[in-house]
């Protein structure tokens, strides 16, 4: 076995492992689920014995090889802890069905976080896996709260004092860089910042670069931007289309995009981001009209979730708010409006 097998076959068992852990979202939950989840877990764990066998074997690849290459040991360890979360984790069958659900949610974190293990093992050969993004209502809630907190302060302080607005959005985003870099060289500040953002975050961001840094970042950016109305359609679109967009497509998104997204929660994006973007622009700006404020508002909402579906590398809190600031500065300039 080379090591470009090795890794391809990983991958291929990873995104079953993947498709199996978007089924065990809470939001998607039934209990009829359990016997149809254990007979897949049953022949994923065949498979993992069998991967694991042949990268273990001295016929197929050399020991030495092996020993001296640490991204397949790490791969290999990896592995493994997934096969020991599924021989041992797998709620009991006695299980009644008011502990059977909290169980099984049990042992999706478990094998999420070692799910995470192998995307981050993986990059090392080139091979992106898509993110588990589960459902999480703190999550959410923090998203939308810390954007409707950046709405009020750009629509009371920006006009009067944007370069007291400009050194707040310079030091929240100084801060989150601070904290995600010392993260990497410091264990308690490894520990203290997942401490802090854990029940907010996803798995994924144990390894990455979190998404409470990147929105920090676009802040900062459509402060130094300077106009007023594209930060609020921008943060409007950014803190309620995208969590609304989240939970739409979870439980019930079935028309699959691109990078696991869904047309029901791109639809959700589209409509939330418009009407919410809509009432801020007309409620604050309501000199430039109900017909270039619904085209202002479209513009970014559109524009905002193809960014969305889109983002696989680039974190969505990045991309999402400057799409959505450029497709409403798009329009205004094709209307002549002053932003």
């Amino acid at each position: 076995m080379t090591t470009a097998t090795l890794a391809i076959d990983s991958r291929d068992l990873a995104l079953d492992i993947l498709e199996l852990l978007r089924e065990l979202d809470p939001a998607r939950w039934s209990d009829e689920l359990s016997e149809s989840l254990r007979a897949r877990l049953a022949e994923l764990s065949l498979r993992i014995d069998d991967l694991l066998e042949l990268a273990s074997s001295t016929d197929i690849f050399h020991r030495a090889q092996i020993d001296a290459d640490l991204r397949i040991t790490q791969l290999r360890e990896s592995w493994a802890r997934v096969a020991e979360i599924i021989e041992e984790r797998v709620p009991a069958h006695s299980l009644g069905s008011a502990d059977i659900q909290a169980e099984w949610m049990a042992f999706r974190t478990q094998l999420q976080g070692a799910y995470e293990g192998l995307a981050h093992d993986l990059r090392d050969y080139a091979i992106h896996l898509p993110h588990l993004r589960p459902t999480n209502y703190a999550r959410n809630v923090l998203h939308a709260g810390g954007a409707a907190v950046s709405i009020a302060i750009v629509l009371t302080l920006f006009p009067r004092y944007p370069s007291t607005v400009l050194w707040v959005a310079a030091g929240v985003a100084a801060t989150g860089w601070t904290m995600e870099t010392s993260r990497r060289h410091f264990r308690f500040m490894d520990t203290f910042t997942w401490w802090l953002l854990g029940k907010c975050a996803h798995p994924h961001e144990r390894h990455r670069i979190n998404s409470a840094t990147w929105f920090s970042t676009s802040i900062l950016i459509l402060a130094l931007i300077g106009s007023p109305l594209l930060a609020t359609v921008a943060l409007a679109v950014l803190g309620f289309a995208d969590p609304s967009a989240a939970i739409v497509g979870r439980r019930w998104g079935r028309t699959k995009l691109l990078h696991g997204r869904s047309l029901e929660g791109s639809l959700t994006f589209v409509v939330v981001g418009f009407v919410i973007a809509l009432a801020l622009l007309l409620g604050f700006f309501p000199s430039i009209g109900l017909g270039s404020a619904a085209a202002l508002s479209l513009g970014a909402a559109g524009l905002g979730a193809v960014a969305e579906a889109v983002a696989k590398r680039v974190d969505d809190n990045l991309m999402v708010p400057l799409a959505a600031a450029a497709g409403a500065a798009a329009i205004a300039t094709f209307l002549g409006i002053a932003i």
